[in-house]
């Protein structure tokens, strides 16, 4: 039997929320590719 779950995060802060997981997790975020700002 196959089990499917969807997990949403809905914020008022997407780059504190990035942040903090990424610290969390050990992340280094990386800088977004040329001509995008996020």
């Amino acid at each position: 039997m196959t089990k499917e779950v969807q997990i949403t995060f809905d914020c008022a802060d997407p780059a504190g929320l990035a942040a903090f997981w990424a610290k969390v997790l050990g992340y280094q975020v990386q800088p977004p590719p040329d001509g995008f700002d996020s």
